[in-house]
């Protein structure tokens, strides 16, 4: 059995590609790190009150990225420590919100991934710099909860979720949408080819995409509280 070094609540986890299961890193609340060595989870004490919790974490097989809500900020554990992103690897475009909630990243071997978050924030990640492509949701209210990579594309197919029932597609380098296909917020999408593909959200919400459109299914009704 293995411990837990911190009763603090734990947020994402990500285990290192080509790392053979001996590499991970646990991101939580109070500023959390928990490193993975093989055999325990090993907390490490950032001292960054400021970034409150970690809230996504993604990896490719050189770092491990982590990220923090209330403060859009992100950090890279490269093997030796953890350190905030360069500025120099970052690179806002006609984003006018940085410091925006980031909620998920998610990763596509060593040179390709995405991270989203609040006020239609979309991060491409691409041979290690951060950069804001211009969305049909940019600065807008519009939150970005998840999103999935589908797989065959190589990348060039993605699809994003968030509140309100949002859906977007990027499908070459074009947008499309977003589309709202229901009330309630979508908080995580997964496709396992271009025709096949599930959505899931608050009370129970289910869409399925057919590969022509999304069917959605509504939990059960809820009676009193």
């Amino acid at each position: 059995q293995i411990a837990s070094p911190t009763s603090q609540d734990l947020y994402c986890v990500a285990m290192q590609p080509g790392s053979q299961g001996r590499a991970g890193l646990i991101g939580g609340a109070g500023a959390t790190i928990l490193l993975w060595d093989g055999v325990s989870w090993i907390q490490q004490f950032t001292g960054w009150g400021d970034f409150h919790y970690f809230s996504a974490c993604s990896a490719t097989s050189k770092e491990i990225m982590v990220a923090a809500p209330g403060g859009g900020k992100m950090a890279v554990w490269n093997g030796q420590e953890l350190v905030q992103l360069d500025e120099s690897r970052m690179d806002w475009g006609n984003y006018t919100q940085p410091g925006m909630w980031i909620s998920n990243i998610k990763m596509r071997g060593d040179q390709d991934g995405w991270a989203v978050g609040e006020a239609g924030l979309l991060m491409h990640y691409d041979a290690g710099i951060w950069s804001v492509p211009d969305s049909p949701i940019l600065n807008q209210a519009q939150a970005v909860y998840s999103l999935d990579m589908v797989p065959g594309t190589n990348g060039r197919l993605i699809w994003f979720v968030g509140a309100n029932g949002a859906v977007m597609r990027l499908e070459d380098g074009t947008f499309n949408g977003p589309w709202s296909i229901a009330s309630e917020a979508l908080n995580e999408v997964s496709f396992t080819s271009p025709d096949n593909g599930w959505a899931v959200g608050e009370n129970g919400l289910l869409a399925h995409w057919d590969g022509s459109s999304w069917n959605v299914e509504s939990g059960p009704a809820r009676g009193p509280q």
